[in-house]
This record gives structure tokens, C-alpha cells and sequence, in this order.
């Protein structure tokens, strides 16, 4: 009965392991110049007040999983918010030593989503090696600038909805006869 427990204790033990997430420091600007990866605005300012970053897992298929929360950025001093202000992220469905690829992505607050912002940018994809009781800096990410998605133009929506006219018009399907055909005829 005693080895019934031992092994069922080890069992569960085993079990209990697997779901021990690998975390990772989300920072934009790591101590000691390991990361420094600043993001700015169209302008050239940090993003500060106002944009949010969030860090996604880049999976094998190419898709994109948000494992972060938004993030805010400092808003101290103009040197300080091209920075997120920085946080622990557990990573779950990974073991202690996986590898796994990361991309941070920023946009206006205001908007919805990354994808409805009219402003916009993401990093590069970085590769960490995840730890279960030691947070990962994301050494390798680089910074970037935000663009500006331009919207379509009235005069290209007015010229796609002309062409859309000109293809839906009706066309005269019976065949008018011509005069070669007319003179053999009469």
C-alpha cells in the first residue's frame, strides 16, 4: 500500500510539473544594455500616453497568440516613453528549457486591436529560451517606428465603384442583324 502512494505522489507530482509555465521579462529596456529596443511614433517621439504594446508567440503555423496583456508606456520623461512599462509574462503550454518565438506589437490605445489602428508597428521575432523560476529578457528584440496605415483614398473607393458599375451594366443580348445580313436576307 505504502509504494501505491509513492508512485501515485509521484505521478502526480510529474503531472503537476508539466504545467509549470517558462516566464519571460517583458521589457523594452533591460538593465545592463541587454535589451534596449525603443518604439516611437510616426513623429520620431516615444509612443508614451496614449499606444499600448502587447507580445504575442509567434506559432509554428505563422499565427500570431497574444500571451502578454497591453502594456502602457512610461510617461516619466521624453528619454523614458519609447518604453512599455515592463512586467512578468508566464507562458503556459511550454516546458522549463523550451524555445519559443516572441514579436511585440504597438498601436494607439484608442483603437480596438492592432488591426484597427490607423497607427501601428511591430518588432522582429526573437527566439527565448524559457526558465520556470527565472524570467527571460527578451535579448534581441529590436525597436522600431510606428507607421501610419493609410486609409483609401475617396477618389480610388469613387474610381473601384465606377468599375463596379461599368461590369454590372446590363448588355444588349439579342443581336441586331447587319446590313450583310440584311441584303441576304431580302
Amino acid at each position: 500500500m505504502k509504494t501505491i502512494f509513492i508512485v501515485s505522489m509521484l505521478v502526480a507530482a510529474c503531472a503537476s510539473a508539466s504545467e509549470i509555465p517558462g516566464y519571460i521579462w517583458f521589457d523594452t529596456h533591460y538593465p545592463a544594455d541587454q535589451v534596449d529596443a525603443p518604439i516611437y511614433r510616426p513623429d520620431g517621439s516615444g509612443a508614451g500616453d496614449g499606444y499600448v504594446a502587447q507580445l504575442f508567440l509567434v506559432t509554428s503555423g505563422g499565427s500570431l497568440d497574444p500571451i502578454s496583456g497591453l502594456r502602457g508606456f512610461l510617461t516619466l520623461s521624453p528619454e523614458a516613453t519609447p518604453y512599455i512599462r515592463a512586467t512578468t509574462v508566464a507562458v503556459w503550454g511550454y516546458g522549463t528549457l523550451d524555445d519559443v518565438t516572441v514579436r511585440v506589437r504597438a498601436w494607439e490605445a484608442s483603437a480596438d486591436s492592432y488591426e484597427a489602428s490607423m497607427i501601428r508597428g511591430e518588432s522582429n521575432d526573437i527566439t527565448v529560451r524559457l526558465r520556470a523560476n527565472d524570467f527571460v529578457p527578451l535579448v534581441g528584440l529590436e525597436g522600431f517606428t510606428m507607421q501610419v496605415v493609410p486609409e483609401p483614398s475617396a477618389a480610388s473607393l469613387g474610381l473601384l465603384g465606377l468599375s463596379f458599375l461599368w461590369l454590372g451594366r446590363p448588355r444588349n443580348r439579342s443581336r441586331q442583324p447587319t446590313r450583310a445580313r440584311d441584303a441576304a436576307w431580302s
